[in-house]
């Protein structure tokens, strides 16, 4: 699929968003409430209004539904014989969810083109990536082939998807294990969790790092006995940024205070152990936000070596 095609999809996803997040506005809900709809995080649902990574068809169904709007997906043979999807979302006010019914008098924000007191109609078609059925049988041809496909962010969902991944794999064969990292960003527990998995697995694991790979993430790099890094990658040292989750006692917030310390030496010592520097080194690179090419990374000790041109 060609580079124009592949932004104007994303364009279109994106106009999907921000429908939904409109409609989330008009009906006077916060991102807690979607959260707790959903059955997620407010800070996951920041993400997926922010537009950060890519965001399944079926978490923007379980957003859709919990904003009050419904996406209907239409399948249709289209570019060369790919199925694409479109989808239509109406918006007739939020789902009947058990303490929040809805209210025709509440004032609806007009979507564009529709006039003041109109009530809103379907969105037009937007067609926004291929089916899910496409993109769960390219997955599955990777893993056939022991590849694994870590981009976007590494939070608690993916880690798991990951944590499966890795751990089906070994059990398989004790081949090696193509780990490809793509722009990854990663919360530091999800981070530190698929570092205890990546330690526990028998089969050696060969990661390749496009793209930015930044603050937790360079601990899954690590954490990965090959380390290779294609010439467009490059490594951002970062500070993770915590939700201490709302107002605290005095010692719970020196408890939790203590906790990520612990869990900031448990990443900083394993990126030294591998790289062969200090571990105050690491935490004054990560304070200066401190930024290395693949060639810098390859000096640093933080690659093994330079991915190879043509490999398979």
């Amino acid at each position: 699929m060609s580079e124009p095609e592949l932004n104007r999809m994303a364009a279109s996803r994106a106009d999907l968003i921000r429908h939904l997040v409109a409609q989330r506005e008009a009906n006077g809900l916060t991102q807690t409430e979607i959260a707790a709809r959903m059955g997620t995080s407010q800070s996951a649902v920041a993400r997926i209004e922010a537009g950060t990574g890519d965001v399944r068809a079926s978490t923007l169904e379980r957003y859709a539904a919990a904003v009050g709007a419904h996406l209907d997906w239409r399948l249709g043979p289209e570019t060369g014989g790919r199925y694409s999807m479109t989808n239509t979302a109406m918006f007739p006010g939020p789902p009947e969810i058990p303490g929040t019914p809805w209210d025709p008098r509440r004032p609806v924000t007009p979507q564009p083109g529709q006039q003041p007191g109109q009530q809103p109609g379907p969105l037009p078609p937007t067609r926004v990536w291929l089916a899910p059925d496409t993109d769960d049988r390219l997955y599955d041809r990777l893993l056939e082939k022991r590849i694994v496909l870590v981009s976007g962010v590494l939070d608690d969902e993916a880690v798991t998807r990951l944590s499966a991944q890795l751990l089906t794999l070994d059990a398989d064969s004790g081949a090696p294990i193509r780990v490809e990292l793509q722009n990854l960003r990663a919360e530091l527990p999800a981070a530190l969790t698929a570092m205890g998995i990546l330690d526990t697995l028998h089969a050696e694991v060969r990661s390749n790092a496009s793209g930015d790979i930044s603050g937790p993430a360079l601990g899954v790099l690590a954490a990965c006995p090959v380390r290779t890094g294609y010439p467009n990658a490059t490594f951002t040292f970062a500070e993770p940024k915590l939700d201490l989750g709302g107002a605290l006692t005095a010692s719970a917030l020196a408890a939790r205070e203590q906790q990520v310390n612990r869990m900031l030496d448990s990443l900083y010592y394993r990126i030294a152990e591998v790289t062969g520097r200090e571990a105050d080194e690491i935490r004054d690179n990560a304070r200066q936000g401190r930024v290395l090419t693949a060639a810098e990374a390859l000096g640093y000790g933080l690659l093994t070596a330079r991915t190879a041109p043509g490999r398979d």
